[in-house]
């Protein structure tokens, strides 16, 4: 279920503000990230340093002023079930 919900938030990503079918997309995604909170599925939160124990590294870039090992961007959100990792994020990191 979790990778139909990236599924959604790409669908969504690239919609680019075409109101109609936007608002179906939106209420399917609200209803999945419903149903998976009833189950004890949360998306992960916290993505200010790299952690191994949450994130998974895709690739390291220029920090731009920030400090190594900061995670840059998100690329694929994590979910914790009842507080474990279920999936970790993949995240760019900072040289």
């Amino acid at each position: 279920i979790i990778s139909i919900v990236d599924d959604f938030d790409r669908a969504l990503e690239s919609q680019n503000g075409e109101q109609g079918s936007r608002e179906g997309f939106e209420l399917i995604h609200k209803s999945l990230n419903k149903y998976l909170h009833t189950l004890g599925v949360e998306v992960m939160t916290d993505y200010a340093v790299f952690n191994p124990e949450y994130h998974e590294a895709i690739m390291q870039v220029d920090g731009s002023g920030q400090e190594s090992g900061s995670v840059v961007s998100v690329l694929e959100k994590g979910y914790l079930f009842k507080g474990t990792v279920l999936r970790p994020a993949k995240v760019s990191v900072a040289k």
